[in-house]
């Protein structure tokens, strides 16, 4: 830290009984050395907040570059996929036919009749908007129970 050689601390210790004085000596030391052991500490503190901005300045550019990283890699999963997805398409239904049946119509029509002049039967719009008649089948009705031939009977009437 401070280059002090032996000569030069000789002269400041004989300046210092002479101008301290033998008496005072030890307190005047002990005090110099506490201020040194706070110019110590202040200087490793400062020296620790120095090092502590350079690791979150590293830090920092480290995480920008993994985002950066990371960004790139998901659009280009992204991109492989939707590639991926339209090659399967292409692969297993080339024409579309498969993707038109899946799709639901986007109006209703009646199917065209099976008549021998080949019209088409008129669309009933009543028929569209009436509710449609439950066809369903009842439950049946189940028997009542046979009874108990170990029950007791009822009195007969007169």
């Amino acid at each position: 830290m401070l280059d002090v050689s032996w000569q030069e601390i000789l002269v400041i210790a004989v300046v210092a009984v002479v101008v301290i004085g033998p008496k005072d000596l030890p307190v005047a030391i002990r005090t110099v050395a506490q201020w040194v052991k706070k110019a110590r500490e202040m200087a490793g503190e400062f020296q620790r907040g120095v090092d502590e901005m350079v690791r979150e300045a590293d830090l920092s550019d480290v995480r920008k570059q993994v985002e950066q990283v990371a960004t790139g890699v998901v659009d280009d999963i992204g991109k492989m996929a939707d590639g991926a997805i339209e090659d399967v398409k292409k692969s297993v239904d080339p024409t579309g036919e498969i993707e038109k049946s899946l799709q639901a119509p986007e109006t209703f029509s009646e199917p065209a009749s099976l008549e021998p002049s080949g019209a088409p039967a008129p669309v009933e719009t009543a028929a569209l908007t009436e509710p449609p008649v439950d066809t369903a089948v009842p439950a049946p009705v189940e028997p009542s129970p046979a009874p108990d031939p170990a029950a007791p009977k009822p009195p007969a009437a007169a």
